[in-house]
């Protein structure tokens, strides 16, 4: 976990502020701001002016408050104010927001989207805004006649630009964060929020000012974990830094490192080391333009005695720098600071309140409190089991671990501290590792009325020692209106309001099975009985009022079997239990959205700036109401189902319902790609038809496709035989199990798809028709499938390969593969071969449908060709071609030689990548993945050369890349600690580069057999190394040299 955003308020950071520049005197010419907010208070968030007037005092400042966006401009004598209002932008929610002047326009953007502008001014623009004054950020200088004087909240990824940014800019860039290679001169500001470093990556490198305490914070905006370094993406963090002459054994403490995502090194708090070289695993810079040249190399642990006295067991570099003006090369070492793990704000259940630190400082008490929303303290936790305040950084520690009553304190972090590090039970508990009868409790109020954190002996029946992690809060939406959503009215009372800036009372976390709401941290309650309104009340563990389950569009009462409804206009709306088998009362509304968390997104997948209620309401299948009438049909006998004549039609599929007989389900569930997306806990799937006949709920644990399923990127096949045979599935029901309360895993899917075998009828479910990109899987969540084939999703898609009987791959022994989309639903049937640079022969070998996938044809021809079916490209029986060029081939350019864009298995996967969900030859099991699949990927990644570039020029959705997921399967098939594949990725981190420079790169050329003889000199054995290439164990022998060659080289 990143820390990833600035946190100001006036408690800590205050403001940042940077000396006067003239890269920000942009006199009446073009220039933009852009920022990510996250804020119920606003603020200002950018600025350079002061209060004076007159010449060289003209200025511009960017702000948010209360329902509006305020952009201004000022000659230092005449001014011009652009305002975009009636929008929601302080309600605690990620946002991204944009200013750009441009000529004598102006213009104000949300979340990507251009917003309608007042204009206010004593003078046409454009002004000049030259000044000799300081930029900050943050707050502004001049003082604020409305609004706040001091932005309070979460900002990142602050960009000022000497250009006019376009709409295009806008909406494609603000979900990415930056690299050097971005570093251009129209960027005259960049501050990140990335490691809390107050530095300005932009070549103007402009030095900041910071006023208050800055300790950043994990809240991430909704941005892309992509990188452009793949070994920034493994190594990054901070590095304690020492160094010390080669004659010397004393080694001297020095400035942090920090290597960030996007491979920028940072010296200290301050310094941007500029022209980075990475080389396989190893860092370097000269000293032209930096305090000193270095040449490091990464490692994910090291017993190299030059360096450590002792085995370092995480992640480290080493080697050498030299000073400017310098001839003397000092040793350099660097080890990785304490990671942050985790973060959430800590509610005691006992109390109903939460951690706090007042005034941290060593030695200072932990106490218990009720702070406001925008004030309460977070906590994270360290990789080695600390738990640690994210404002001060400091450490909880009892002071005397051994006693019960003792007080914990803060104090500073260290590595594996005895009495730092904590485990969290699963029943909710937190106890000393070294001592784990000792728990983390609460006691009693001191004569200040205070309640001090204490240790006591562990009693799991006192709820003062059970605690809960919250984070992630989220808008409950009401379909009542586009705007209406679920708010906390005090008194314990509860309803649906307009949704409004400044209110925490509409934000809610989802714990376990309950709705927390985050200002009063009640939980809703309800009674059980049809008609009682819902209220509000203390949280309690296994408490059955409290707990409910979503689905898509509605919320039902787990005891009870009632369905939350509103009732009554949007100024009074009341939240009351409702019967689901009677009709929809006049004045109610049963449907419910859950958008996307908006709290953070540290996973990087919170798009909840482009969720909306209304494309949740836009499901084109069943509705809250037919999704509801679970009690009737359950309590019918299948002879009155079938004389009700209980059978629907959706576009050109038959849903009926089976009286009787069993048959097999086929689930598949793809976990997303984005990093750390995957999940150990336990999951368990229930699956219900139209009529909510529902069948008993099935433990997922024996995935066809992957030995340990749920990990990112995986799509898992499980099949469920023998269960009773219900017709095609409308609704799944998933449940995840943790493994305790307080760091949850954050499981996110990008897919389901459910098939009754016995009908061949498919039902799936699609995040993106919902709004979003991925699903952060809750607890317990039913999903509404989309009827499929339905629409244009009517064709099945099938992996086929055969041995190559090309000059390379068939010496070589590799599999060719190539693609077969067959339509199932709409006469006539067509066959359309895909060839991926070669042929679809059946020959000796030949396998079919390795792996399948639903998908829509014109998908699939336009991934291959970059344009659809039309009346000037009318469909063909077979695309793709012989050539290199990528025509025809998913613009992969193959030729069997590997200085080109990918093989026929990229073509494959891109082709596999348009199926709903996505897959993958990854998805094959691996004993009957095509031979040299694993090889390929080591060169060209899953997809090949410049996927994004070929989605981005079609119209496709970018994609995650795969280096660190495929990775992540390296570590599977090899069984490596985590720990030690760094060590193998380095490896191919050298590979690639050593092919990116050589002539005529062969399969099987001194490149790959230097990777070869590395993997044997780490300790792999030939079969693990044939694991991860999927060659033979003969194969790998040869060409290691220990059996002779089996490709000439010449």
């Amino acid at each position: 976990m990143d820390v990833s955003s600035y946190r100001l308020g006036s408690t800590f950071l205050k403001y940042f502020s940077l000396s006067s520049n003239k890269a920000y005197n942009f006199g009446k010419q073009s220039f933009s701001i852009e920022a990510w907010v996250k804020t119920f208070n606003g603020g200002p968030v950018l600025a350079r002016k002061v209060q004076a007037g007159g010449y060289n005092h003209g200025g511009f400042s960017l702000a948010v408050d209360s329902s509006q966006i305020t952009f201004m401009n000022d000659d230092g004598s005449y001014y011009n104010v652009l305002k975009a209002t009636n929008i929601s932008v302080c309600d605690g929610r990620w946002h991204h927001i944009a200013a750009v002047r441009s000529g004598s326009d102006g213009y104000i953007y949300l979340d990507g989207n251009s917003l309608s502008i007042t204009k206010e001014g004593n003078k046409d623009p454009p002004l000049n805004v030259n000044s000799t004054d300081r930029l900050t950020i943050g707050t502004v200088d001049q003082t604020v006649s409305m609004g706040n004087q001091l932005f309070t909240g979460n900002l990142a990824e602050i960009r000022l630009w000497n250009v006019a940014r376009t709409a295009h800019d806008i909406s494609q860039y603000m979900c990415l964060r930056l690299s050097p290679k971005d570093m251009t001169s129209s960027l005259v500001g960049y501050w990140a929020g990335e490691f809390k470093l107050v530095v300005d990556f932009s070549l103007t490198a402009n030095a900041l000012t910071v006023y208050g305490s800055n300790q950043g914070s994990a809240k991430c905006p909704p941005i892309s974990g992509y990188s452009p370094n793949a070994l920034a993406k493994i190594f990054r963090g901070i590095y304690n830094t020492a160094v010390k002459d080669s004659d010397d054994s004393t080694w001297t403490d020095e400035s942090d490192i920090t290597l960030t995502s996007q491979g920028f090194v940072v010296y200290g708090d301050s310094t941007v080391i500029r022209n980075v070289q990475t080389k396989g695993g190893i860092v370097s810079w000269s000293s032209d333009g930096n305090p000193f040249a270095a040449t490091v190399e990464l490692f994910p642990w090291s017993f190299n005695t030059l360096y450590w006295p002792d085995q370092k067991n995480r992640p480290v570099f080493e080697g050498t720098i030299q000073e400017q003006g310098s001839s003397t090369t000092k040793l350099c070492r660097g080890s990785l600071a304490l990671i942050r793990m985790a973060y959430r704000t800590l509610l005691n259940v006992g109390t109903g309140q939460t951690v706090q630190c007042i005034s941290p400082q060593i030695g200072s008490s932990v106490t218990i409190g009720n702070p406001s929303f925008d004030e309460r303290d977070q906590f994270c936790r360290y990789d080695v089991g600390g738990i640690v305040h994210m404002d001060s950084g400091l450490a909880l520690k009892p002071a005397d671990s051994s006693t019960a009553g003792s007080k914990v304190l803060l104090t500073n972090p260290t590595l594996g501290g005895a009495h730092q590090s904590w485990s969290f039970l699963d029943d909710g508990t937190i106890v000393l590792t070294k001592s784990p009868a000792m728990a983390l409790s609460v006691g009693d109020p001191g004569s200040d009325g205070v309640r001090p954190i204490i240790i006591d002996k562990v009693d799991s029946s006192n709820l003062k020692q059970i605690w809960l992690g919250l984070q992630n809060s989220q808008q409950i939406f009401s379909g009542l209106d586009p705007a209406a959503v679920l708010t906390d009215l005090g008194a314990k009372n509860v309803g649906v309001r307009a949704k409004a800036d400044k209110t925490p009372g509409q934000s809610w976390y989802i714990a376990g099975r309950s709705f927390i709401c985050a200002s009063s941290l009640t939980a809703l309650t309800a009674t059980g009985k049809t008609g009682d309104a819902l209220t509000l009340d203390s949280w309690v563990p296994g408490d059955t009022r409290q707990q409910f389950t979503c689905f898509d569009r509605g919320i039902i009462h787990e005891a009870s079997g009632l369905v939350l409804a509103t009732k009554g206009s949007l100024s009074i709306a009341t939240v009351v239990l409702a019967d689901p088998t009677v009709p929809v009362l006049a004045g109610s509304n049963e449907q419910w959205t859950i958008p996307p968390g908006s709290d953070d997104s540290s996973s990087g997948s919170d798009d909840a700036f482009s969720a909306s209620p209304s494309l949740k309401a836009n499901f084109a299948h069943a509705t809250t109401r037919a999704k509801a009438v679970a009690k009737r049909s359950t309590q019918l006998a299948p002879t009155q189902l079938a004389s009700t004549g209980q059978t629907s039609v959706l576009g050109n599929f038959v849903c009926g319902l089976t009286a009787a007989g069993l048959t097999t389900y086929v689930v598949t569930i793809t976990t997303s790609n984005n990093l750390a997306s995957g999940t150990n806990d336990h999951v368990k799937i229930s699956l219900s038809n139209r009529y909510l006949k529902c069948l008993d709920p099935v433990k997922l644990e024996t995935s066809t496709t992957h030995s340990d399923p749920f990990e990112t990127g995986h799509s898992d096949r499980f099949v469920l035989a023998n269960l009773e045979d219900v017709g095609q599935i409308t609704d799944v029901t998933i449940e995840k199990t943790k493994k305790g309360w307080f760091f949850k895993d954050d499981w996110q899917i990008t897919g389901i798809t459910v098939t009754n075998t016995k009908w061949r009828t498919t039902s799936m479910w699609l995040p993106g028709r919902s709004g979003i990109a991925t699903l952060d899987v809750p607890d317990k969540i039913t999903l509404e499938m989309l009827l499929a084939p339905a629409g244009k999703f009517n064709c099945t898609m099938s992996v086929c390969m055969a041995p190559a009987q090309d000059d390379i791959g068939k010496p070589m022994g590799f599999y060719h593969t190539w693609i077969e989309v067959v339509n199932r639903t709409e006469p006539p049937v067509r066959k359309t071969y895909f060839d991926c640079a070669g042929g679809h022969e059946e020959i000796a070998g030949t396998k079919r449908d390795a792996v399948q996938g639903i998908c829509d044809r014109n998908d699939v021809v336009k991934m291959s060709t970059g344009h659809g079916v039309d009346k000037d490209h009318p469909l063909k029986d077979k695309y793709g071609t012989n050539r290199t060029d990528g025509v025809e081939n998913a613009n992969v350019r193959a030729s069997g030689w590997i200085n080109r864009d990918g093989t026929c298995h990229q073509i494959a996967n891109r082709y596999l990548w348009t199926c709903i969900p996505s897959t993958s030859i990854d998805d094959i099991p691996y004993e009957q993945q095509p031979n040299g699949y694993g090889w390929s990927k080591l060169i060209f990644g899953k997809y090949g050369a410049h996927f994004n570039d070929w989605l981005a020029q079609n119209g496709f959705p970018y994609v995650e890349e795969d280096d660190f997921a495929h990775f992540i399967r390296w570590w599977q098939l090899l069984g490596l600690a985590k720990d030690a594949g760094p060590a193998a990725y380095k490896l191919v981190l050298q590979l690639r580069d050593d092919l990116s420079k050589a002539t005529n790169p062969k399969p099987d050329g001194q490149e790959v057999v230097k990777f070869m003889k590395g993997l044997r000199q780490s300790g792999r054995s030939v079969e693990d190394i044939a694991k991860l290439t999927n060659l033979t164990v003969d194969q790998v022998q040869e060409l290691l040299g220990e059996k002779g060659r089996w490709w000439p080289l010449g």
